[in-house]
């Protein structure tokens, strides 16, 4: 799911990489910033936080049964 911005002055939504193109500013209103639709209003500066490293497989236990044999 695309993460939604808004200014709050015009009420314009513009989608992750919409934001992103404008710098996170409202390109209608002169230094409006834009902010996250339903983060909490204390947090004013949207943050790109990169995703986790994957984790790496587990490797295949050898079974030891059939090597006593």
């Amino acid at each position: 799911m695309p993460v939604k911005y808004e200014c709050k002055k015009c009420n314009t939504r513009f989608v992750e990489w919409g934001a992103e193109k404008n710098e996170f500013k409202c390109p209608y209103c002169p230094d409006e910033a834009l902010f996250r639709v339903g983060a909490p209003p204390e947090e004013e500066a949207p943050s790109l936080k990169r995703r986790k490293p994957a984790k790496k497989k587990a490797k295949p236990r050898k079974d030891l049964k059939s090597k006593q044999k």
